[in-house]
């Protein structure tokens, strides 16, 4: 009875490093996929803001147009 003992923690020993390895190459798999959605998310972000910024200019420029300001002044 008590050898089949040791031989179950043996074993157990015997698996820890490798069972430790593949949770780490688990966690580690799991964290660069986070990282690459992240950035992948973050450059679409930017890239809506940057679409919205040079709308904002465009709006402003034809407005300006519009309402017949010129060079900075108002035209009369």
């Amino acid at each position: 009875m008590a050898s089949q003992v040791i031989a179950q923690y043996a074993e157990s020993i015997a698996v820890a490093p490798s069972l430790s390895m593949a949770v780490t190459d688990v966690v580690m798999a799991n964290t660069i996929g986070l990282i690459m959605e992240n950035a992948a998310n973050n450059e679409s972000h930017s890239q809506s803001i940057q679409n919205a910024c040079v709308n904002q200019c465009c709006v402003l420029m034809l407005n300006a147009t519009a309402s017949g300001i010129v060079h900075g002044l108002k035209a009369p």
